[in-house]
């Protein structure tokens, strides 16, 4: 089935990346007897040539999806919430950062500097990104049932919840802050 988050056999799933400006590849997450997955990647130049896999890294979870913007991958990790990649060396993928969200993290979308993440029965979970080593929660919205999928794009975002149907959520404008100095007389 196409290539779009279609499951492959032993349980594994895939998502086809092709956004404009970002490095295209095909990530897999396999998971583990008793817990556990890996996420391995590979180089896809040309999709239906002689394809290699060139790296993996084992992770604490259970992958569910993953959206990759330059170098990072951004993994849906399960009950490990969501994991964050170094891919510029394909051959050694490194983790350098993660947030335990509250809920199961069961897919991923980017848009600025935040990662939206479908978090299950906890909702809609907004991690900033800016400093991939550094992630931190910036909001959450607990939607009426279980978020299990999103999407985001300078329209909005856009959750699957079992329970609630298609949500859409339009972002706020930018916010600007000026810094002034203090003065102390």
């Amino acid at each position: 089935a196409g290539g779009d988050g279609a499951d492959c056999a032993g349980g594994a799933s895939h998502r086809r990346l092709q956004q404009p400006g970002l490095r295209a590849g095909l990530w897999r997450a396999r998971p583990f007897p008793g817990g556990g997955a890996q996420l391995r990647g590979r180089d896809d130049r040309d999709p239906l040539g002689d394809a290699t896999q060139t790296g993996s890294i084992d992770t604490p979870g259970q992958p569910n999806a993953v959206a990759v913007r330059g170098n990072y991958a951004y993994l849906a990790d399960g009950a490990a919430g969501l994991r964050i990649f170094d891919v510029s060396d394909p051959t050694n993928p490194t983790e350098v950062g993660f947030y335990d969200t509250p809920g199961t993290a069961l897919d991923v979308a980017l848009y600025g500097g935040q990662a939206f993440v479908a978090d299950g029965y906890k909702g809609l979970c907004v991690i900033n990104v800016a400093n991939p080593r550094a992630p931190y929660l910036a909001s959450t919205y607990d939607t009426i049932g279980t978020a299990k999928g999103v999407a985001a794009s300078e329209d909005g975002v856009y959750v699957a919840d079992e329970a609630g149907g298609a949500l859409v959520f339009s972002l706020p404008s930018e916010k600007y802050f000026i810094m002034l100095p203090l003065v102390i007389r």
